[in-house]
C-alpha cells in the first residue's frame, strides 16, 4: 500500500499572530497586499525577518530609524508615514525640558533607544532627561552632548538645567556657571581642577567671594583656564574692590593711612600681606588701634615715612 502526503502552500498571511500596534498592522496589510512574505519583504528591505516579525506583532521596542528607513523605501511610503505609527509608550514628559527633547528627537526620527545609543549613554540617563520631574544638578554633564545629538546650541539648552540649588549672583557668578554648564561641568568639577572645595565654587557663583584680592589672582588664572577662558574675562565682571572701614577719628594717622590706602586702590589684606601682619591689624590701625611696630610695618606697606622707631 502506497501512501503519500499532499501538501499545501499556504498564502502569505495565513495563521498569523495578530498585531498589536498600528505600525504592525500598517506594515502587514501593506506586505500581503502585496503578496510578499515576511522572508522576501526582509530581503528587500535588507533586514532579517524576525525584525519583519517582531515589527508586525509589537514585539519591538527599539524602532531604529536605519530599519524604518529601509523598510518604508522596500514599501514605497514616506518615514514620516511609519514614525507617526510608532507607539506612544511613555506618558507625555512632565517638564519643559523634556517636552523639548522629545520634539527634537521625533523631529530627528530617533526613538530613546536610538538618542542614547548617539549619546553613549545607558537607556536610563535619556528617560531620566526627558520624563524625569525632579532636577538633579549632576545632568549639566549632558548638556553638550545633548545639544550636538539634539543638533541645537548647548546655550538653548541651558534654560532647562538647574546649574544650582540657588541662582548665581553678580556679573563673576553668572558667567561662571553659565560658562561652567556649556562645558558640561558641575561645581564639584570646577573645584577638582583647581584645587578648592565645591563649596568655594559655590560661594563664588553666590557672590560671597569675589576674588577681588591680589592673593586671589592665581585662583582666578586657574579658574579661567578651567572654563576655557582669558583671566582678562573674568576680571572685568568680578566686583569691585571694596575700600571701607573708615577711621572713627578724622586728622588722625589712622585717618592718613586709611586715606593712603584708598587712594592706592589696596584693600586691608593686600596691605596685611604686604606688611606681613594679619588683616585684623590693619583693620585695628584704621580704628586708631594696634601696636607701633605693626603701625610702622603698614605704613612702610603705604609707602608712607612715619618718622617714627619702634620700642627697643
Amino acid at each position: 500500500m502506497s501512501l503519500f502526503f499532499q501538501t499545501k502552500t499556504q498564502p502569505p498571511g495565513c495563521s498569523m499572530t495578530p498585531c498589536k500596534t498600528k505600525l504592525g498592522q500598517f506594515v502587514r496589510d501593506q506586505r500581503l497586499a502585496r503578496g510578499w512574505t515576511q522572508e522576501r519583504l526582509a530581503r528587500i528591505a535588507g533586514v532579517k525577518q524576525n525584525t519583519i516579525s517582531g515589527l508586525e506583532v509589537g514585539a519591538r521596542a527599539n524602532y531604529r530609524v536605519t530599519y524604518l528607513k529601509h523598510l518604508a523605501k522596500a514599501l514605497e511610503c514616506e518615514l514620516s508615514e511609519l514614525w507617526a505609527l510608532i507607539p506612544n509608550v511613555s506618558a507625555p514628559p512632565p517638564t519643559e525640558r523634556g517636552r523639548f527633547i522629545r520634539g527634537r528627537r521625533e523631529k530627528l526620527y530617533l526613538s530613546l533607544e536610538g538618542l542614547a545609543s548617539k549619546m553613549r549613554v545607558s537607556l536610563y540617563v535619556v528617560r531620566h532627561l526627558e520624563m524625569c520631574p525632579k532636577e538633579r544638578l549632576t545632568s549639566v554633564q549632558y548638556i553638550p552632548v545633548l545639544a550636538r545629538v539634539l543638533q541645537v546650541s548647548a546655550k538653548s539648552l541651558l534654560p532647562f538645567f538647574q546649574g544650582s540649588k540657588r541662582p548665581p549672583v553678580g556679573g563673576l557668578g553668572a558667567l561662571i556657571q553659565e560658562r561652567r554648564m556649556l562645558l558640561g561641568m558641575s561645581q564639584s568639577d570646577i573645584a577638582d581642577r583647581i584645587g578648592v572645595s565645591r563649596t568655594f565654587v559655590s560661594k563664588i557663583e553666590l557672590g560671597r567671594v569675589g576674588l577681588v584680592e591680589a592673593t586671589a589672582d592665581a585662583t582666578l588664572k586657574k579658574l579661567a583656564k578651567a572654563l576655557q577662558l582669558d583671566p582678562d574675562t573674568l576680571r572685568q565682571v568680578r566686583p569691585k574692590r571694596k575700600i571701607a572701614n573708615k577711621p572713627r577719628t578724622e586728622g588722625t594717622l589712622s585717618a592718613l593711612l586709611t586715606a593712603r590706602r584708598v587712594e592706592l586702590g589696596l584693600s586691608q589684606a593686600t596691605i596685611a600681606t604686604r606688611a606681613g601682619v594679619a588683616k585684623s591689624t590693619v583693620s585695628d590701625i584704621e580704628r586708631n588701634g594696634g601696636s607701633l611696630d605693626s603701625l610702622i610695618k603698614v605704613a612702610n606697606a603705604l609707602d608712607l615715612d612715619l618718622d617714627v622707631k619702634p620700642k627697643k
